[in-house]
């Protein structure tokens, strides 16, 4: 992602059987790219923040994992109950 920039970013689904009726009816990869600034935001930031520097930096601050998870990344789609704004886009590109 480093050698990416923002505005060349893109998303592109490769959906596989009953997935591909998914993505062309709701229309995904167009909605996905109306927000490619935030889709390249959340891969940096999946990019830059893994598992092991996560627990790096909670070690360091002396708080949980979870906490500096939900700084980074916001509460996961299971809990926001709609009060948070593409959770299923979230969800869909980085697994939260």
């Amino acid at each position: 992602m480093d050698s990416v920039k923002k505005e060349d970013c893109a998303s592109l689904f490769h959906a596989q059987e009953g997935l591909k009726v998914n993505v062309s009816t709701l229309l995904s990869e167009q909605h996905y790219k109306q927000h490619s600034s935030e889709v390249y935001e959340l891969l940096k930031k999946k990019q830059d923040y893994s598992e092991e520097k996560l627990d790096e930096i909670a070690r360091i601050c002396s708080r949980d994992k979870e906490t500096i998870r939900r700084d980074f990344f916001g509460r996961p789609r299971s809990e926001a109950n709609g009060k948070e704004l593409r959770t299923k886009m979230k969800q869909d590109l980085i697994q939260y």
